[in-house]
């Protein structure tokens, strides 16, 4: 088989399919390697194994290629220098196969191009939020001595924390291979080089199979916006759904009214909002927020719930559906600010929110440990209001994201 003419394939197909995937394919070096076993990268080119390639599934070779692709965008090669080479490279392919499972893999099966799993590789569920880091450190805390095998315990699940199920398992081939001739300006470079890549591909498939909103956030900014992370949960609870039929469900421009209202039957989540009525949120933002979140809403069929709060949880509208009737919800008091407000109301009514949304400008006294619901925090997205830095409390409340004006795509 002739792998070369196949990665050429997957480009032009690509190009035309899936043109963010096809841009970024096009402008990336793929040489033929017979020293290396499978495929690796040093993330300026991915070097290929052509008897490796040429022995497994079209769809799998497509997903191999588009692995070390993802190495190279998230710099993974420059991120793991001064960590355990074994365990930095476990922790990044899980990172990265959780990216082409969630958000590579739906497109390109709805534009017919093969792509399924390879027989072997390191697949976990991961916490979508998880930074390679983060769980590098993870892995690092279960393997406190190296493993003269070769092999290094993990867990099965990485959303559970700690409490996740551990087995033991080979390390994967290397795939990393970061080059030691950089200088930190040369690094620099390629990175901007990255960036560029990516900005100018998401252009390139602007519309219906644009950047995956989450790689754009990882890669382009330190400041999200809250729609994009909202969105990218509400895709990942509705992956498995026929809704991956319908292009607009996970790709339609943010700021693009879709005709027609959801009914309770079509609902798929249960929004819970708290918006901050302190005083300190001008009604400019405040209907800014709402008017994106019927947005949202409307693009996923979600019911609304929506609380306003100061020092307690004061005015509650429940399964609020359609922007006037949100809009018409406002707050009947304003005071002081207490954060920890929202859990008492949230114990004391015995909810369980399936995502929460809490609207503040950042200004709203220390977090009691008391009052504070941990388990809340892997649904909980809170959205500050201005351009303020997140310090460690809210970080601990959930994902932190900023309200911005600006169009989402």
């Amino acid at each position: 088989m002739d792998v070369a003419s196949e990665i050429q394939k997957l480009r032009m197909t690509a190009v035309r399919r899936a043109p963010f995937y096809g841009d970024i394919l096009v402008s990336l070096s793929f040489t033929e390697d017979r020293s290396v076993p499978t495929a690796v990268t040093d993330g300026a080119v991915v070097r290929y194994n052509p008897d490796f390639l040429g022995n497994v599934s079209e769809g799998e070779r497509n997903y191999i290629l588009m692995h070390e692709v993802m190495h190279v965008l998230l710099r993974h090669p420059q991120r793991g220098k001064n960590r355990r080479a074994d365990i930095w490279n476990a922790a990044a392919d899980y990172i990265v196969n959780s990216i082409l499972d969630w958000d590579v893999r739906p497109v390109m099966r709805r534009v017919d191009i093969p792509f399924e799993r390879p027989a072997d590789g390191l697949f976990a569920e991961v916490d979508r939020s998880q930074s390679a880091e983060s769980l590098y450190d993870c892995i690092v805390r279960d393997n406190p001595e190296v493993a003269g095998d070769g092999g290094i315990t993990v867990r099965t699940t990485y959303r559970e924390g700690i409490n996740g199920e551990k087995k033991r398992v080979q390390s994967p081939e290397p795939d990393l291979f970061p080059s030691d001739s950089l200088s930190k300006e040369q690094e620099t470079l390629l990175e901007e080089r990255i960036k560029s890549l990516v900005r100018r591909a998401a252009k390139q498939g602007s519309g219906s199979f644009s950047a995956p909103p989450r790689l754009i956030e990882i890669l382009d900014t330190k400041k999200p916006d809250w729609r994009v992370l909202l969105r990218d949960y509400l895709d990942s609870e509705t992956k498995d759904d026929v809704s991956y039929a319908t292009p607009e469900r996970k790709y339609l421009h943010m700021d693009l009214l879709l005709p027609g209202h959801p009914t309770e039957d079509e609902a798929l989540e249960e929004l819970w909002a708290f918006v901050d009525s302190s005083g300190s949120i001008g009604k400019e933002r405040m209907d800014l927020f709402l008017t994106q979140l019927y947005r949202i809403s409307k693009e996923f069929h979600c019911i609304i719930n929506l609380c306003f709060w100061d020092t307690k949880v004061t005015d509650v509208y429940r399964r609020v559906f359609g922007e006037k009737a949100l809009l018409k919800c406002v707050p009947t008091h304003s005071g002081g600010t207490d954060v920890n407000c929202i859990y008492d109301w949230i114990a004391e009514n015995h909810v369980r929110p399936e995502v929460m949304l809490i609207l503040t400008d950042g200004e709203f006294g220390p977090l009691e440990p008391g009052r504070f619901l941990p388990y809340l925090r892997r649904n909980t997205l809170l959205v500050l209001s201005e351009e303020v830095d997140p310090t460690d409390d809210m970080k601990r409340m959930g994902k932190v994201a900023w309200l911005k004006e600006s169009k989402v795509r």
